[in-house]
């Protein structure tokens, strides 16, 4: 940690995706955020007519589209059909945040033989904890939790606290896709892609908030 914000400029700054999307939410007017709304873009525009989206309450015309729509993003696929989209990356992930008082431990990443485990402290006593393995797409257990037992319960401390004190219900398992073909570009007409809907990419785990915050910052 030290050493990345003496080549970085500033501390490394871990908060929970529910956290980050409430800051952001915090420094907008009232009502500017419309959630689960149904919209399509009926046309990106170009320098002589705005961009029109289509919502169940009609059409709306804008001089800027931002499509952050993540990985999935519709908004890409109305924009370059002919892209072939994302593609499986060879490992499959695990995250939990749990509750850990009393323990106490520095934030880490352990690497084995073709799987990761991650773990970091949040300021309000709990833990966040991911895992990676190389494993076939579209693999489930019965009981995450027990399969993350079986790969990682004999690694050191705090990962046997962790597991621990997880509950199966707690643990979340995605696989990893990513585009692996360039897009054309990143924008058409009035229509501009940000983070995981341009540029969906591995080592993910919070990639996709800190790419979408730096695509912002270009943007």
């Amino acid at each position: 940690a030290e050493a990345a914000a003496a080549r970085f400029g500033g501390p490394l700054v871990l908060l929970h995706r529910a956290t980050l999307i409430d800051r952001l939410a915090e420094r907008l007017p009232p009502d500017a955020v419309r959630t689960a709304a149904d919209a399509i873009l009926a046309d990106p525009g170009d320098h002589d007519r705005p961009a029109r989206v289509r919502t169940a309450d009609g059409e709306w015309e804008a001089d800027l589209v931002v499509a952050a729509d993540g990985i999935h993003s519709a908004v890409r696929r109305t924009l370059f059909p002919a892209h072939p989209g994302t593609v499986y990356s060879g490992f499959t992930t695990w995250r939990v945040v749990i509750p850990l008082p009393g323990v106490e431990f520095a934030s880490h990443e352990t690497w084995g033989r073709g799987r990761i485990w991650g773990t970091h402290p949040l300021k309000d006593g709990r833990a966040y904890a991911y895992a990676a393995a190389v494993a076939p797409a579209g693999g489930h257990a019965a009981d995450e939790r027990a399969e993350l037992l079986h790969r990682y319960g004999d690694w050191h401390d705090p990962i046997p606290a962790v597991l621990a004190a997880a509950r199966p219900e707690d643990v979340l398992r995605h696989d990893v896709h990513h585009i692996a073909a360039p897009l054309p570009a990143y924008h058409r007409g009035r229509v501009a892609l940000l983070g995981d809907a341009a540029h969906a990419m591995p080592p993910n785990l919070g990639q996709g908030g800190n790419q979408a915050i730096e695509d912002a910052v270009v943007l």
